[in-house]
């Protein structure tokens, strides 16, 4: 077939055309090739920039046959997904072969961090210990609480000689039936759990990029303190000073008795002083990649992803739920006190 423009405008006129194939209809049928997922994956690719955004190949088909009225099937849509996701997040085993050069340059930005690489045989990725010198800095009265160990006291008494350690000689189950705070969860969640639910959805991304989340999360966080920080003017910080608010307003209309011995006590937490030093450390952000000056004993070994067998079926996101859990609703617990 051939065609040709009409006066340099955007319509064309057909001048030839022969309607005789003159290839096999095995080379037409099975041995096509179409880049029609190629398309659809830059079309679509800004869905995923976002880890929290779900987006099916079954939305994929809707929107493409609604805007541009192009029929796909479950099978293309699905590949034109995995290749958007590919152009948006990068390949998951370049990400790993990019890892030893990365922490490099962490432990070169954050002199005293901690960074280790264990390798499955010489190039075989199998897990990576990060620690920032700003995390690991040695506090006034800090103590470790564990079990009767050998290995974790020896393993304290070396990392940390100026902190104390302390033993559970026996555990004590304690009632909340009695406690003035939130009872809800009061000691089946600390700050584990708090980033496991943080970085939920970014454990999808490859390795670099959740290193790089985790880092972006830091400094969004010791950039929010830092702004309240610098807009509170009195000497406590913002939750207690709410909280003498709120005590100043319940005791107006009540009476008041003076007395001869006037005694305060605050917590150190609640100074904006400590408060301002706690978020003073700054998380400098990594260095471009084109401006890495990597040794060869870094950049030579080529790292590549464990790579285990892929089960069968869709990957599992959520932990099964069991019968209680469908069927019953969870109940609030309350005492005599508080009912």
């Amino acid at each position: 077939m051939k065609a040709s423009t009409l006066n340099k405008s955007n319509l064309f006129k057909v001048r030839k055309y022969n309607a005789q194939h003159t290839c096999f209809v095995r080379d037409r049928v099975y041995a096509r090739r179409q880049g029609i997922t190629d398309v659809v994956a830059v079309l679509i690719m800004e869905k995923y920039i976002d880890p929290s955004t779900v987006y099916t190949p079954k939305d994929i088909s809707a929107d493409m046959l609604k805007l541009h009225r192009v029929s796909l099937t479950y099978i293309q849509a699905w590949r034109a997904r995995e290749k958007a996701i590919k152009l948006v997040r990068g390949d998951p085993a370049k990400s790993y072969a990019r890892l030893p050069g990365y922490l490099y340059i962490l432990e070169q930005t954050y002199p005293g961090s901690i960074l280790k690489i264990e390798r499955k045989g010489s190039d075989k990725f199998l897990y990576a210990f990060v620690a920032l010198e700003a995390c690991i800095r040695v506090r006034q009265n800090m103590c470790f609480m564990s079990d009767r160990n050998e290995s974790i006291w020896k393993g304290t008494a070396t990392v940390y000689p100026e902190s104390e350690h302390y033993a559970c000689i026996w555990h004590f189950k304690w009632s909340r039936a009695y406690s003035n705070c939130k009872r809800t969860w009061t000691m089946t969640s600390n700050i584990a759990e708090s980033l496991n639910n943080v970085n939920r959805l970014a454990r999808r991304l490859p390795v670099i990029s959740l290193l790089e989340f985790m880092m972006i999360t830091i400094q969004r966080w010791i950039h929010k303190h830092n702004e309240e920080a610098d807009k509170t003017t009195s000497d406590l910080t913002k939750k207690y000073n709410l909280y003498l608010q709120k005590s100043i307003a319940l005791s107006c209309n009540k009476k008041v008795i003076p007395s001869t011995v006037d005694l305060h006590a605050i917590v150190e937490r609640a100074n904006l002083k400590n408060f301002r030093d706690a978020y003073a450390i700054p998380v400098e952000p990594i260095p471009c990649e084109s401006t890495w000056n990597l040794p060869s004993y870094i950049s030579e070994p080529k790292m590549l992803p464990l790579g285990p067998k892929r089960t069968t079926g869709r990957p599992k996101l959520e932990r099964w739920k069991v019968f209680a859990d469908v069927k019953f609703k969870r109940t609030k617990m309350t005492c005599s006190s508080c009912r």
